[in-house]
């Protein structure tokens, strides 16, 4: 990830390291002189040579107190750490591939019975990178979200999971998290980062060609993989591949036939490659559980509109704007859709700000490039950067985000006007999105 696996890389590997020690301190300190009286090794002894680069050293020391101990779950836990990080540099490998180093990892935690939430945080975070080595990334979803239901600042969950998000085109699960994760972040730089993830698909969307590349393997190894079956069905669509990515969403319907991010992945593709009729006959086909999805309603709006049904295109397309408010795409096709029913004030109202919209994406890539060249960034004021990301946001309707930003200026510069007066403005919840 290029924001996440940057700067924020070195203080989430001190934050592992001192998080496992304050957990495994709980459990482990009160009977550390019972252990060096039995002559084992000290388990700080091992954290010290693994922070030092000497694995080797480290996994000989865990390996006696695991002779003397075969349950000691926080060896085990210290030696999956190793593997993982052995796993990490081809420096480190010792003959092994990354996948053997994750399943190693694998084979210890699962005799790591953690004692205390902390020690669980941790368990999480390891058990969550193995998998993800192995390109299970539902499993290591799932267990770094279970990490930061422990502890919502814990290291490098949130940022893998806003990687996998930005990836997969889940904007939304990302746009909820990143600002979950801003409320809680004390680092000043992480979250500044934060704010900057939810700027990343619009500044530098991912392209559809790396998206396959990235993603065809997990699929291929996992077709299960709901989320990395649609992107890459949708990236081939994307990419040209029109037939190859219809295909593949059709896989992923007949895998997952009750889940709606899967019926929305091949209407979307069907709808990007311009086979409405097909879209229609899928529409028609839906489970009944799925059949009145909020999520689905923009389809059936678009269905409406390419059979010239304009009415009920303009009461789909509302419907659907209610379910997706930041959707330009519905907007623009809602403004088409009242022009032809003669409701041109509402199409004029909305076709100007689908324009501002378009106008604040053009302006927010420069703003990117510039905020994520600066070194340190957050641990300097930057109220004038800040203001104009805020300012662009605010005209894409993104106005928590708006505020977040605003906020970031505060921090520095409590009374800085413009903020405040932004702030003041950007509460009025009543204003129309």
């Amino acid at each position: 990830m290029s924001l996440s696996q940057g700067a924020p890389r070195a203080r989430t590997i001190r934050r592992v390291l001192t998080g496992l020690m304050v957990a495994l301190g709980v459990c482990v300190l009160g009977w550390i002189a019972w252990q060096a009286f039995r002559s084992r090794p000290a388990l700080d002894e091992a954290v010290k040579l693994a922070e030092a680069g000497r694995y080797d050293e480290a996994e000989a020391k865990l390996r006696a107190r695991l002779a003397a101990d075969p349950d000691d779950g926080a060896s085990h836990l210290l030696l999956a750490q190793l593997a993982l990080k052995r796993g990490d540099s081809p420096e480190t490998h010792g003959g092994r591939s990354r996948e053997e180093w994750a399943r190693l990892a694998l084979d210890h935690l699962r005799c790591v019975h953690p004692s205390n939430p902390r020690m669980e945080v941790t368990f999480q975070l390891c058990r969550g990178r193995a998998l993800d080595h192995l390109l299970r990334f539902d499993e290591a979803e799932a267990a770094w979200l279970e990490a930061l239901k422990l502890d919502p600042t814990a290291p490098e969950a949130g940022w893998h999971l806003l990687n996998r998000y930005y990836l997969q085109g889940r904007e939304e699960e990302a746009r909820r998290l990143a600002l979950r994760l801003y409320e809680v972040e004390p680092d000043p730089h992480d979250r500044v980062l934060l704010l900057l993830e939810l700027v990343r698909p619009d500044a530098r969307p991912p392209d559809p060609g790396l998206i396959v590349k990235l993603l065809e393997p997990v699929v291929h190894q996992h077709p299960d993989d709901l989320h990395s079956g649609v992107a890459v069905g949708l990236a081939g669509v994307r990419a040209g591949q029109v037939e190859d990515g219809i295909e593949q969403l059709r896989r992923v319907v007949q895998i997952h036939p009750d889940r709606v991010e899967a019926w929305e992945g091949l209407l979307t593709g069907l709808d990007e490659s311009g086979q409405i009729d097909i879209m229609e006959e899928e529409l028609e086909r839906l489970p009944a559980a799925l059949a009145e999805s909020p999520r689905l309603v923009k389809h059936r709006a678009r269905v409406a509109q390419g059979s010239n049904r304009w009415r009920e295109a303009v009461e789909l397309f509302r419907r659907a704007q209610v379910a997706e408010p930041y959707n330009r795409v519905i907007e623009y096709r809602l403004s088409r859709a009242l022009r032809h029913v003669s409701e041109t004030a509402e199409a004029d109202r909305l076709e100007q700000r689908v324009r501002r919209r378009d106008v604040a994406i053009q302006e927010l890539r420069p703003l990117y490039a510039q905020a994520i060249a600066i070194p340190g960034l957050g641990s300097r004021a930057h109220a004038g950067l800040y203001q104009r990301i805020a300012e662009t946001r605010e005209r894409m309707q993104l106005r928590d985000e708006a505020r977040a930003w605003h906020r970031l200026v505060l921090r520095d510069d409590p009374k800085n006007p413009a903020s405040l007066a932004a702030l003041e403005r950007l509460s009025d919840e009543s204003e129309p999105r």
